[in-house]
């Protein structure tokens, strides 16, 4: 790990030039630039850089500030070493898609001018290069369209802190992306147990109070299945749904199911179901926005849970190098 230091922004931004730094500490009280607009520009400009703020004290305010500015965590300069090395694992944690996402379009883009100069010395193998040639392309349009839907979503809730209103945008989303269907969000409540977030679209057709046994019967078998999985589940008949979450599952017959983790830090910090009528299937575009914007409502939901934490005053127990998420 290389360290270098700059007494002001004018210093940093020459050392930042210089090279590539993937995590800048930056002093609340730098003299010659305000630093939550020059942590701002370095958000704005480097986009393969973190931003943690060194803020003596518990300014919620100020905290409130740098995290609109897009820093990734505040952290006291009087902290304790462990307490840095869990920051800098956090940013760092944070760089690690971006860099696999860089690291395949840029695989990819290699592949397709490979496949380019082929074709040109080879042109009596047109058909076959032009295989190889719609197979990279379409490999990028995932990939590309997999960026799309995250920063879309990620525009959308990137500065939002309130619980209530980054659920209400999740499922917004999801009912813009998918159309009428049933959604919901399940957030922990204790080990092994999921309670009710937020819903949309809940058929109330079935009678009175059935939407509501509804959703905590998916509450009971769904969430506390998916344990540490990473991917969406989709389930498209009632074998699948009976064998997923046991033969009680006839409260989903006839239905379409999605489900997806929402995880920070190796925690689930929200589950995300989608499920309607097997008439109106989802379709791979659908799967794709759910896979693209649960990762994303991990991060932001870790993020909450840490500005209310230090709004609240609340600190970690002395050695604990993680912190413990809850709502």
């Amino acid at each position: 790990m290389r360290v270098e230091q700059a007494v002001t922004a004018a210093q940093a931004r020459q050392v930042l030039d210089k090279g590539r730094y993937e995590v800048v500490f930056l002093a609340a009280d730098l003299q010659d630039e305000p630093a939550i607009e020059l942590a701002a520009e370095l958000t704005r400009n480097r986009r393969m850089t973190r931003v943690v703020l060194l803020s003596p004290g518990n300014d919620p305010d100020q905290t409130l500030a740098a995290l609109r500015a897009g820093v990734v965590d505040v952290i006291d300069p009087s902290a304790k070493p462990k307490a840095y090395q869990a920051t800098i694992r956090r940013a760092l944690d944070r760089l690690a898609p971006d860099h696999a996402s860089a690291e395949r379009i840029r695989r990819l883009r290699k592949l397709c001018k490979k496949l380019n100069e082929a074709r040109i010395e080879v042109s009596q193998q047109v058909d076959v290069l032009c295989n190889d040639l719609v197979t990279a392309y379409q490999e990028l349009a995932v990939q590309m369209q997999h960026m799309v839907q995250s920063t879309e979503f990620g525009t959308l809730i990137k500065e939002e802190l309130d619980l209530e209103g980054l659920i209400r945008k999740t499922l917004e989303h999801l009912v813009e992306k998918s159309g009428p269907t049933n959604a919901a969000i399940y957030l922990p409540s204790s080990a092994d147990e999921f309670s009710l977030g937020g819903y949309v679209n809940i058929n109330p057709d079935t009678g009175e109070g059935a939407g509501d046994i509804l959703l905590d019967l998916i509450a009971d078998r769904i969430p506390p299945t998916l344990g540490d999985r990473d991917e969406v589940v989709h389930l498209t008949d009632d074998q699948a749904i009976g064998s997923w979450i046991g033969q009680d599952g006839s409260f989903l017959s006839g239905t379409e199911l999605v489900a997806m983790p929402c995880r920070a830090e190796d925690e689930t910090l929200a589950v995300l179901v989608l499920f309607r009528e097997r008439s109106e299937p989802f379709d791979d575009r659908i799967l794709e926005t759910i896979e693209a914007i649960g990762p994303l409502l991990g991060e932001s939901l870790a993020k909450v849970i840490r500005v209310h934490h230090r709004h609240m005053g609340d600190e970690p127990y002395e050695g604990e190098d993680d912190e413990t998420f809850s709502f």
